[in-house]
């Protein structure tokens, strides 16, 4: 029993790999060339989707904006045409607050004012030609 028994040793022989390790190599590398295409387009799409959801979110404010401005526009003009009917008003009030310091036209301004009138003048009375013929045919 004392036999020398043949010693397997653990070690494989080098001189060439097995063809399944050749063929895993040849497929990472296809890969690893691949993957930095696969990056691209996944970058590439991923700037895209986000650019897609700016664009919807930017679009969708505008629309909400749109109406807010008509309004707002709406409002504006209201408060032009306002101004210049009070401008209009000012500029009356401006004349009419110069003729009353106008020394020129007091006598005019306190007639205007009192309703009296100078002794020498006569009041005309303008009536229409309806009313004229009203009142001949009141007074005999």
């Amino acid at each position: 029993m004392n036999a020398i028994q043949p010693s397997r040793s653990p070690l494989r022989s080098v001189s060439s790999p097995p063809k399944q390790r050749v063929a895993s190599r040849r497929a990472k590398q296809r890969q690893l060339k691949r993957r930095p295409d696969r990056a691209i387009a996944f970058e590439l799409s991923t700037k895209v989707v986000i650019n897609a959801l700016l664009i919807i979110a930017s679009a969708s404010t505008l629309i909400k904006l749109v109406p807010y401005h008509r309004v707002q526009q709406a409002k504006l003009n209201g408060i032009r045409s306002e101004v210049a009917q009070i401008e209009k008003r000012v500029d009356q009030l401006r004349v009419d607050f110069s003729n009353q310091f106008d020394p020129q036209q007091t006598m005019e301004n306190m007639q205007e004012h009192s309703g009296r009138i100078y002794p020498n003048q006569r009041r005309i009375v303008w009536m229409n030609s309806g009313d004229a013929a009203g009142a001949s045919s009141q007074n005999p």
